[in-house]
C-alpha cells in the first residue's frame, strides 16, 4: 500500500486539514483468528452498505453463509467523496492499457497493438492466476476471460471487440499490451518484471512518450514491441530466443486462438 500511494511532504501534511476519505491498510490490522469463517490474516471492520450477503432472522449479516458468493463488497454513494466528478463520465481516452500477467515469459513488457491485434487480445483476455489472487493457487497458471470480464458479457465477445476497434479508429486511441508477469523465461526460470519497471512503462504511456518511441516487430506474435522506455532496461524490453519462446507458447496456442495463426477470422458467434 505504501508504494501505491503518493506520499505527501511534511509541509503538505501540516496544512492538509480534514481528509475527504480515509484508506485503511488491512495489512497493518491483524484479523481476529477466533472469528467464525475468517479466512484472511488481515481485515478491516467498517460500517458500510454490504452487497452479496445473507441476513439472519435478526437482520444481522451471516458471514458464514456463502450461498450467494464467497466475495462481498462494501458500497457507499459517490457523493460521499466531495471532489468526485459528477456525473462520473469522462471523454474518450487517448490510450488504453491491457494488463496481462504472462506466466510463460513469452510476451514483451510493453507493445503497441493495431486495431486487429487489440480485438484479438481483448477477446482472449489472457493472463495468469498467481498466488494470492485465488484460494489454493500456489503457482501461476494461464487463464482466459473474454474481454477481461467474461462472466459479465451479454453479447458475444466479438461484438465488443468490433466496437473497441471502431472506437479506436474513430478517436485515434492507442492500445498497449503491458505484461506484468515474467521475463526471460517462464515461472521458475525467468524473473518477474519489477513493479518499478511496470510503473515507468505506464507513466511513459500517460505522458505520450511511448507514442513516439521506436518499435520493432516481434517474430513470434507480430506485436510492435517498444524498444526504448525511460526507466526500463532496454535488454528486457525486447524478448530474445524466438525459437524457445515458440516452444513455450504451445500450451497457449492450444487454449486460445489469439496465440495461433488462425485468429479472429475463424471465430463464429455462438
Amino acid at each position: 500500500m505504501h508504494t501505491m500511494l503518493i506520499r505527501p511532504t511534511k509541509d503538505e501534511l501540516q496544512n492538509f486539514g480534514t481528509p475527504e476519505f480515509v484508506i485503511y491498510n488491512a495489512g497493518a490490522f491483524p484479523a481476529n483468528r477466533l472469528t467464525a469463517g475468517m479466512g484472511s490474516k488481515t481485515s478491516v471492520d467498517l460500517s458500510l452498505v454490504l452487497e452479496n450477503v445473507v441476513l439472519d432472522e435478526d437482520r444481522l449479516v451471516d458471514y458464514s453463509d456463502i450461498s450467494i458468493t464467497e466475495n462481498t463488497r462494501g458500497a457507499y454513494p459517490i457523493e460521499f467523496i466531495r471532489n468526485a466528478k459528477i456525473p462520473c463520465v469522462a471523454g474518450h481516452p487517448s490510450d488504453i492499457i491491457f494488463l496481462t500477467c504472462d506466466a510463460f515469459g513469452v510476451l514483451p513488457p510493453v507493445s503497441s497493438l493495431s486495431p486487429a491485434q487489440a480485438m484479438d487480445h481483448f477477446i482472449s483476455g489472457y493472463t495468469a492466476k498467481v498466488a494470492g489472487t485465488e484460494v489454493g493457487v500456489k503457482e501461476p497458471s494461464a487463464t482466459f476471460s473474454p474481454c477481461f470480464g467474461g462472466p459479465f458479457l451479454v453479447w458475444h465477445p466479438s461484438k465488443y471487440a468490433e466496437l473497441l476497434a471502431a472506437k479506436m479508429k474513430q478517436h485515434g486511441t492507442r492500445v498497449w499490451l503491458v505484461n506484468t508477469g515474467w521475463s526471460g523465461g517462464a515461472y521458475g526460470t525467468g524473473k518477474r518484471i519489477k513493479l518499478a519497471h511496470t510503473r515507468a512503462i505506464v507513466d511513459a504511456i500517460h505522458a505520450g512518450v511511448l507514442a513516439k518511441a521506436e518499435t520493432q516487430s516481434d517474430p513470434v506474435f507480430g506485436l510492435n514491441v517498444v524498444t526504448q522506455c525511460p526507466g526500463v532496461p532496454s535488454e528486457i524490453l525486447v524478448p530474445r530466443n524466438a525459437g524457445r519462446r515458440r516452444l513455450l507458447t504451445k500450451p497457449l496456442r492450444r487454449s486460445s486462438p489469439v496465440f495461433s495463426p488462425r485468429t479472429l477470422r475463424n471465430m463464429r458467434p455462438r
